[in-house]
């Protein structure tokens, strides 16, 4: 089978920084303000972070270590998370890169399961309510490998692209960003595509760093850390 596309769900990856030992970091720099280093001990640490958490004292939870994940979304939520200012963001060019031979387009969350994976023609049953997406996902396939065949750049033969094609997305921010991005984009209010891909990603957050992230969390979940 020759593909011309294919569909995959969106997916993240964490790949750096997501590390307990951005605790000690905090808690070195947050004493400096008290000169009270002589009282950093095995456990200290977590103990202060809380308490800077509790009183909203931000600026020591910076400098914890930056935290890097990987988001594989497509085009038009990528849009919202770049829009993140305080983050480092690195993103797959469709300037330079030719998905000729390798275009995917991410599941929207109202087609069916049936969407998933390589496409040649419609040659299997789908739900009628997929056709019109995935129809468009033929047009703007074949309309971009024409255009390559025809001589034309990546860079404009992209303009045929849709929102729904992926991209991989490298976000890098500190812990107190982080916080502030679960905030915002674990809302339900948030994209409904993308507020469940990021209380996935909080999970882990908790999971690796509970002082931290428990907060966030329980607003979330209604369940904190220990299970309370």
């Amino acid at each position: 089978m020759t593909k011309l596309f294919s569909v995959e769900e969106q997916s993240y990856e964490i790949i750096s920084g997501l590390d307990e030992r951005s605790l000690l970091e905090i808690e070195r720099v947050a004493r400096v303000c008290t000169k009270t280093e002589h009282l950093i001990k095995d456990g200290s640490d977590k103990k202060l972070v809380r308490k800077l958490l509790t009183h909203a004292h931000m600026s020591p939870i910076e400098f914890g270590f930056d935290i890097t994940v990987k988001f594989n979304v497509d085009r038009g939520l990528s849009h919202e998370l770049v829009r993140h200012r305080l983050c480092s963001h690195q993103q797959k060019s469709q300037r330079y890169v030719d998905d000729g031979g390798n275009l995917i387009f991410i599941k929207p969350f109202p087609c069916s399961q049936d969407v998933i994976g390589d496409w040649e023609k419609l040659d299997r049953p789908i739900d009628m309510k997929d056709y019109t997406w995935l129809h468009h996902c033929f047009e703007v396939a074949r309309s971009y490998k024409k255009l390559r065949h025809d001589g034309w750049p990546p860079q404009y033969a992209r303009s045929v692209l849709s929102n729904a094609v992926k991209t991989e997305l490298f976000t890098k921010t500190n812990i107190r960003d982080w916080i502030n991005i679960f905030d915002l984009r674990c809302s339900n209010k948030a994209h409904p595509q993308l507020y469940p891909l990021m209380r996935n990603i909080l999970k882990d957050f908790k999971e690796a760093i509970p002082v931290v992230f428990n907060d966030v969390y329980y607003k979330y979940f209604g369940i904190d850390a220990f299970g309370n």
